[in-house]
């Protein structure tokens, strides 16, 4: 699969400080798409 870089989530400092789970998509779909794998932050765990 090669390297892949890590997106990112862009967020105001009191959402940042608030963020509870956050992943990276690893599917074979997101490898394949790009060199970049993208970032989850579920908005259910904001609060």
């Amino acid at each position: 699969m090669g390297e892949h870089r890590i997106g990112l989530v862009l967020a105001t400092r009191p959402v940042a400080g608030a963020v509870a789970c956050y992943r990276t998509h690893r599917s074979e779909a997101a490898r394949s798409a790009s060199d970049h794998l993208p970032v989850v932050v579920d908005p259910a765990a904001l609060p």
